[in-house]
C-alpha cells in the first residue's frame, strides 16, 4: 500500500519521507528503512532530524549506519505546533488567526531544557509566515503584511497592502518582495514599512519569488520566469519556453529548475542564462531536493507521489 507523501528531504546517506501516517527513513547505503509514528512536519539541521508530532517534538541524530533518538518534548496544548519556520523555531495557528512561535533548543551544543516556552504571540487572519533573521513576517488576510520581532521590546510593523491576493513573498536584508494575483510586485522596507518601489509583470499573477546571486527570480502565470534587478525591479532576462503553468522554482548552486504542471522539469544555467535541458516523466514531481556527490556531480531527487526518481543535473565547474 502506498501512502500519499506530504514532504520529503534528502541527506547524503538518507531519504526522509513524511506521509499522513508515518515518517520513513531510508539509509541509501545499507538500503535499510525505519518507520516512525504519525507526524506533521520535519526539518534537517546538520546531522539532526527534527520531527513535529501532534503533541511532541522529537530529535534524531543521523549516524553513518543508523538513526539514534536523542530527545523528546511533549506538549499539553490541544493544538501543538505543526510547522517549522526554521530549524530553531516552530509555530502553531489556532482558530486560523492565533499565532504562537516557539524556540527550539540547540541539541548539538548541549541545550536540553525541560519544556518549550512561547517566544511570540500575535493575531493574523489565515497567515502565511516566514522567518527573516529575528523578525517574523506574516501575510495577513491574503493582502497585508505585519512584521513582528522575536524580541518583545520592538513594536509590530504594518506594511502597505496589495489590491489583490498575495501568494508569494520573500525577504532579503532590510527589504521584502511580494507579488500579487494582478501581477504587481512590491518592494517594502522592513525598518520603516514604506513602499520603496513597485513594478507590474504584464498583469499576470505572481506564483513564486526567490533571490539568488543578485537576481530576483519571479515566476508568473504566463509560463515565464523573470530575472529582475533586486534594487530597481527592471527585467534583466526572461526564461521562456514552458508549455504549462509553473508549479514551483528550485535554485541550487548556479542552476534553476522549474517544476511545471505538464509533469516536466526544465533546467536553466543562471550563470550563462542558457537552457540546459528538460526532464520528462509520467508523474508530476510533488517535491524536489538536490544532492551534491562531488565527483559524480549533482543529482535532482524528485518525489512523484508513489515513487522517487533521481536525475543527473550536472557538474559544477
Amino acid at each position: 500500500m502506498h501512502f500519499h507523501k506530504m514532504k520529503f528531504l534528502c541527506s547524503p546517506n538518507y531519504i526522509f519521507e513524511l506521509s499522513k501516517k508515518h515518517v520513513f527513513i531510508t539509509n541509501m547505503t545499507l538500503e535499510k528503512k525505519y518507520s516512525l509514528f504519525p507526524y506533521e512536519d520535519m526539518i534537517l539541521d546538520g546531522n539532526m532530524l527534527v520531527v513535529l508530532g501532534k503533541h511532541q517534538v522529537l530529535f534524531f541524530c543521523l549516524l553513518q549506519n543508523h538513526v539514534k533518538h536523542v530527545l523528546r518534548f511533549r506538549g499539553d496544548e490541544k493544538r501543538w505546533p505543526k510547522h517549522f519556520l526554521d530549524a530553531r523555531h516552530i509555530c502553531s495557528v489556532r482558530r486560523r488567526f492565533l499565532v504562537t512561535v516557539y524556540g527550539l533548543p540547540d541539541i548539538a551544543n548541549g541545550e536540553t531544557p525541560q519544556s518549550l516556552d512561547p517566544k511570540l504571540c500575535f493575531e493574523a487572519i489565515n497567515p502565511k509566515l516566514i522567518l527573516h533573521g529575528s523578525k517574523v513576517i506574516a501575510r495577513d488576510a491574503y493582502r497585508f503584511f505585519t512584521v513582528h520581532s522575536l524580541h518583545s521590546d520592538e513594536q509590530k510593523l504594518v506594511l502597505d497592502g496589495h489590491n489583490s491576493n498575495v501568494h508569494a513573498f520573500t525577504a532579503d536584508g532590510t527589504v521584502m518582495y511580494s507579488g500579487s494575483c494582478n501581477g504587481t510586485l512590491y518592494m517594502h522596507g522592513l525598518t520603516t514599512g514604506a513602499l520603496l518601489k513597485s513594478a507590474n509583470l504584464d498583469g499576470r499573477a505572481v506564483l513564486d519569488i526567490q533571490l539568488h546571486n543578485g537576481l530576483l527570480l519571479v515566476a508568473t502565470a504566463n509560463h515565464v520566469v523573470h530575472a529582475l534587478c533586486p534594487k530597481l525591479l527592471y527585467n534583466k532576462f526572461s526564461f521562456r519556453g514552458h508549455r504549462s503553468r509553473i508549479k514551483s522554482m528550485h535554485v541550487f548552486q548556479d542552476w534553476l529548475v522549474t517544476n511545471c504542471y505538464d509533469k516536466s522539469l526544465r533546467v536553466w544555467n543562471l550563470r550563462t542564462l542558457v537552457f540546459e535541458g528538460e526532464i520528462k516523466n509520467s508523474q508530476m514531481a510533488k517535491a524536489l531536493t538536490f544532492i551534491d556527490t562531488g565527483s559524480q556531480g549533482v543529482f535532482i531527487i524528485a518525489h512523484r507521489g508513489t515513487r522517487i526518481t533521481r536525475h543527473v543535473l550536472g557538474r559544477q565547474t
